[in-house]
């Protein structure tokens, strides 16, 4: 027998809508069904595009937490686009819980909530349309248990600014914990960390201050009591800031101008100090990085300064040495030039000196002379303690200066070769 395509097309039709697409009170296709997917198949049409997809059977949920579900179902059609499976809550509205392609039978849902009553229903579609919907299921989701607190809150220093905090985890069924420490009398949250995590590290901390720490779980259904709570000091900080830089710089007889860089620490500046020869000058706010000695001693050689910098722990660091000669005093005498009191003179290497030291009064007292080095740290004295004596054996072996003067102040010297 010969069949137009046309006729075979009305035929599959006729028969789809005559007997249905499925036998009454069975889960699999039909005899019509099938024959009308036969004569459509033998007249080269596709099936999806004039028969509805049989009904998936056999739904079936497996509750896996709280908050989610598998859902799975046996495919009845051998033409369906794919599955729509549909999800009520309650007494709600059907929504659709995923749309999916063919041959698909499973389905996991995220989107449920703890303690709830949830329905769902599947149907095959294609572009026929769709078919009978499958068996109701029905399941309740498990309410979330009570999240036990976190115990023995605790922790050590991990240096001058920071503190790693722990704790036990007592709870089995939290999304994770929340960090909280007191200042000033005040508790905020400082971290949120996730399911599992036992520890945290609390940085940007004062030194050598004590802070307490409390730690709670929580998961979507709220928050556990708090644990137990604990006080944790940073260490002490004795990491001291870093050198200035010095420069010394002679702008009168009198006057050494200083200046010098920043320094920095790893917390606090507190301030800077200034040292002449050792000697403590002043100290300086952080804002001012410099100093003039307006009281340099006369007669002055080389005048030398330190700069310390200072943390608000008591640390400190010193700069290098900067040393200057004040401008305007005496030098280079020639021979036999008289040298006032405090005067200096200049030497070469290996230039011999007599050294008479002259006493304008007539009160005893002693004289003395005395070799220094280009920074005035002295080398070698000489003194005599009668009037007008003479003081020999004065002899250069390097750059060095002479300086001759009394112990009354009214002495003059005298500097012959």
């Amino acid at each position: 027998m010969k069949f137009k395509g046309m006729s075979v097309l009305v035929c599959a039709a006729a028969l789809a809508l005559t007997f249905g697409c499925g036998d009454s009170g069975s889960d699999s296709p039909g005899i019509f069904t099938t024959l009308a997917s036969w004569v459509a198949g033998a007249a080269g049409i596709d099936p999806a595009l004039i028969i509805a997809p049989a009904a998936p059977s056999s739904l079936n949920a497996t509750v896996t937490s709280a908050f989610t579900a598998d859902i799975s179902w046996t495919d009845n059609s051998n033409n369906e686009t794919g599955f729509k499976l549909m999800r009520q809550r309650g007494t709600g509205s059907w929504v659709m819980a995923a749309n999916l392609g063919a041959n698909v039978t499973a389905f996991t849902d995220p989107a449920l909530k703890g303690a709830k009553t949830y329905n769902y229903r599947v149907m095959a579609f294609n572009t026929a349309g769709k078919s009978a919907w499958s068996n109701t299921i029905s399941f309740t989701t498990p309410g979330l248990l009570p999240i036990a607190s976190p115990s023995s809150v605790g922790g050590a220093a991990t240096g001058s600014r920071s503190i790693h905090v722990t704790w036990t985890d007592a709870s089995n069924n939290e999304s994770g914990f929340r960090v909280e420490m007191e200042t000033a009398s005040v508790w905020s949250q400082i971290a949120q960390v996730g399911m599992g995590v036992t520890s945290y590290d609390a940085t940007g901390l004062v030194p050598n201050s004590g802070y307490r720490f409390r730690v709670r779980a929580y998961n979507s259904a709220g928050l556990s009591d708090y644990g137990t709570s604990a006080i944790i000091s940073t260490d002490p900080d004795t990491t001291p800031p870093s050198a200035p830089v010095l420069t010394a710089t002679a702008a009168t007889q009198t006057r050494i101008n200083l200046s010098w860089t920043a320094a920095t620490d790893d917390y606090q500046m507190s301030e800077y100090r200034v040292y002449r020869e050792g000697s403590y000058l002043a100290a300086t706010p952080l804002s001012t990085r410099n100093y003039a000695d307006m009281s340099v001693p006369s007669p002055a050689l080389d005048t030398c300064y330190i700069v310390d910098s200072r943390d608000t722990a008591g640390n400190l660091t010193p700069s290098n040495e900067a040393c200057a000669y004040t401008t305007g005093l005496s030098s280079g005498f020639t021979v036999s030039t008289i040298m006032p009191f405090g005067g200096l003179i200049t030497a070469t290497d290996g230039q011999y000196f007599f050294v008479n030291v002259l006493h304008s009064s007539t009160a005893g007292g002693g004289a003395a002379a005395q070799l220094m080095d280009t920074h005035g740290k002295p080398v070698r004295s000489l003194s005599r303690a009668d009037s007008g004596g003479g003081m020999n054996g004065i002899v250069w072996t390097g750059s060095k200066y002479l300086m001759a003067w009394s112990d009354d102040n009214l002495y003059t010297g005298k500097v012959m070769a």
